[in-house]
This record gives C-alpha cells, structure tokens and sequence, in this order.
C-alpha cells in the first residue's frame, strides 16, 4: 500500500468528513419524515399518565414546531447513521494501527454499536417511571403542560447517557489489553467502583426516587461483573501486560 504524504491525509480526512456529514443528513431526513410516528413512540409510554392528569404536551411560539423537528431530526440523525461514522472513522485510521491493534478495533467496533443500542432501548423503558414520579410531585389542582422541546430534548439526551453507559465493558477489555486496568484492581476497588455506578445512576435519572435509581444502577452494576469477567478472560489468554504504575 502506497504511504500517503501529509495533504493527501488531509484530503482523505475531508472526503471522510463530508460523507459522515452526509450520512447524518439522510438520517436527518428519515426522521423528518417519521417525526410523527417517532413521537408518538416516545410519548406513548408517559402520554396515558399525562392523560390522567389532564395534562398535554404543548408549543410555546410559531417557530418552535419547525426548529423542535429540525433539531431532534440532526440529533437522531446522527444516532442511526453511527455505524456508518464508525466505518468512516475505521477505514481513516485502520492503516495507522498495528495488526493487533487492528484485530481488537474490529472486535470492538460491532458490539459497541450493539450495546450503545440497547443502552438507548433500555433507556426507553426506564425513563417514564422517572418522569411520572416527577408529575406526582406537582401540587393539587395543578394540570401539567410538558414542553415537547424540552422533553425530546432530554429524552434525546438521557439515550445518549445510556448508550455511552453501556460501552462499560468495552472500555474495561481495552483498558485491560493495554494493560492499564486487570482483574486485581476492578475486584480490590469494588466498593469505590459500585459507588460510583450509583452516583452516575443518580446523576442521568430523571427522577430522584431510590426505586428509579435502582432501576438505572443495577444493569450497569451487571456490566461491571462483566467487565470483571471479560478481563479475567483477556489476562488468562496471556495478552495483557502488567498495569502501568
């Protein structure tokens, strides 16, 4: 393979650039046109609660409709055209790694877009119990009025926060490949570790119930047993250094 000079770099960067662009773009346009069905799935899962209070999702000024859609449409664009982006990013740096470095790359590549996946699907059965305890808190005789900027927005966001979340294992398996994390340390910090996950827990419910936050805690407590797991297995097939001091 002919090794390429500093501007035809560039030039392969800016090609990359413009297709992942595109590729956002046509996601964009996708959900444009299924905005209709997206929100009603979004919704449907706090809209009969909503509807016991009497309460509505609302608009507030003539634009906001318009740039609601235009900006959910690019945020959610960009989350179903991932993969895409990642072979973009994957075919720009594959030639500068090793062939180790190469093989763990594409090992991790597919169950990254996986798990950040089912991060956001679980996101999307957690977050309405969040949202309900919330409403309850409004007093008697109030009706609630939900901003759908502010809703879809922090929605958009907390499947985001989730799907990062769920990138745990990974992180730990090339972590421990590189040597900077093995077995000893994740079991001897256990304790620091799973307050933590409880912190991070609290921090992205939406809600600040104890049942809620269990909720979010304890399937990313199961993926640091799997990290555990998946590192101990990485140190038994010999391809791990010692941690760096």
């Amino acid at each position: 393979m002919k090794e390429m000079d500093f501007w035809e770099h560039l030039d392969e960067l800016r090609a990359r650039l413009i297709r992942c662009i595109l590729y956002i773009g046509i996601g964009a346009v996708v959900v444009w046109y299924q905005y209709p069905w997206i929100f009603s799935l979004l919704t449907q899962p706090i809209k009969s609660f909503l509807e016991e209070m009497k309460g509505r999702f609302v608009v507030v000024g003539v634009t906001e409709p318009f740039v609601i859609k235009m900006e959910f449409s690019l945020i959610m664009g960009a989350v179903i055209s991932a993969p895409a982006i990642l072979t973009e990013i994957w075919c720009f740096l594959s030639p500068a790694l090793n062939a180790t470095e190469r093989k763990w790359a594409k090992f991790t590549i597919f169950p990254s877009v996986i798990l950040f996946f089912t991060g956001a699907v679980f996101a999307y059965f957690v977050i309405p119990p969040g949202f309900k305890f919330l409403l309850q808190q409004s007093p008697p005789d109030v009706t609630p009025f939900l901003s759908i900027n502010n809703y879809l927005m922090l929605i958009s966001k907390m499947f985001i926060a989730f799907g990062v979340v769920f990138q745990l294992p990974l992180i730990a398996m090339l972590l421990a490949e590189l040597g900077l994390i093995n077995t000893a340390i994740l079991v001897a910090r256990w304790r620091e570790i799973i307050v933590g996950i409880f912190v991070i827990g609290a921090i992205i419910t939406p809600s600040v119930d104890i049942i809620t936050m269990l909720i979010v805690s304890l399937p990313i407590v199961f993926l640091y047993a799997l990290s555990i797991l998946l590192t101990f297995l990485i140190e038994r097939r010999g391809k791990v250094a010692e941690p760096k001091r």
